[in-house]
């Protein structure tokens, strides 16, 4: 099956008053250890958020036995409890031992922990964002979120919200992405699964193509908009 890469684009072009050319050919990339200068990245672990935040109580997804569920459906578990049990399963994952898929997925933090956002620096070429300046006026969405979760989390194939462009950075550990151009999103509307040997021959077979991003410990990724 043939998977095309995402692009690697260079760290130092985040950080410049000029949006590099790699974002203007509608491809994912990758800026390998574009947040490694971040305080976050020397400060989130485990044992951060049990330490400073282990009693905050958080909705949970649970992608593979419950599918989406609205927020207000969602299990609710602290964030010690909900990590304590993270720690104790990793060891499993390399035994075969079944994990439990429960995830952080979306946590929208800032009305609750403003704080975490003087641990984040928004790189210059992410700067220009449409979403704050018509939040308090229009659509008061919550624009930054985390995401915390074990080797089985996921989430199921989708566009971003409000059809934007994203990036995401990983802190810890590391996340595979899937992707297929936003041209074809008429031909994704059964929500193939992307990780699917047979779902990934199908869209083969109608000449769908599909990017894949690995996305490391201090790396940023970039989805252009609709993907």
């Amino acid at each position: 099956m043939s998977i095309q890469n995402a692009l690697i684009g260079d760290a130092a072009d985040l950080y410049s008053e000029r949006k590099p050319l790699i974002l203007s050919r509608d491809a994912p990339v990758v800026f390998k250890r574009g947040c490694v200068g971040w305080p976050a990245f020397s400060k989130w672990d485990f044992d951060f958020f049990i330490d400073h935040y282990g009693e905050r109580t958080i909705p949970i997804s649970r992608y593979n036995t419950k599918g989406p569920e609205a927020e207000s459906d969602r299990l609710k578990k602290s964030i010690y409890e909900f990590l304590t049990t993270l720690k104790k399963i990793r060891p499993s994952q390399k035994t075969g031992t079944k994990i439990d898929d429960s995830y952080i997925a979306g946590w929208h933090y800032t009305k609750d922990l403003p704080e975490l956002n003087d641990d984040i620096v928004i790189p210059n070429i992410f700067s220009d964002n449409i979403l704050p300046k018509v939040n308090d006026e229009i659509i008061k969405y919550d624009w930054r979120s985390l995401f915390i979760g074990s080797s089985v989390s996921h989430t199921p194939v989708h566009t971003d919200s409000f059809y934007v462009a994203v990036w995401l950075a990983v802190i810890v550990g590391r996340k595979t992405i899937r992707y297929v151009p936003s041209s074809y999103h008429n031909q994704m509307g059964d929500r193939p699964n992307l990780f699917s040997e047979d779902d990934l021959k199908n869209l083969n077979k109608n000449n769908v193509p599909v990017f894949e991003a690995l996305v490391e410990p201090g790396d940023i990724a970039y989805h252009p908009p609709g993907w």
